[in-house]
């Protein structure tokens, strides 16, 4: 795998698509990919988040 230069890679354990909420559905792969793409786009001020960023976006789509 070769990353162009800007590029992330975000690396998970299992344990983050199988957290789930008190009804018991897990959170997924779905939604993993839907927070790190959250607001990107085309004149997004968000389309550069860094690292911690997107960290704490993918966290706080889990605690949601």
């Amino acid at each position: 795998m070769q990353l162009l230069p800007g590029a992330k890679l975000f690396v998970y354990t299992d344990g983050l698509p199988e957290a789930m909420n008190g009804e018991g559905n897990m959170f997924g792969t779905d939604r993993i990919i839907k927070a790190l793409n959250r607001d990107k786009g085309e004149g997004s001020e968000r389309e550069d988040r860094s690292p911690r960023e997107l960290l704490e976006d993918v966290r706080q789509a889990v605690d949601g």
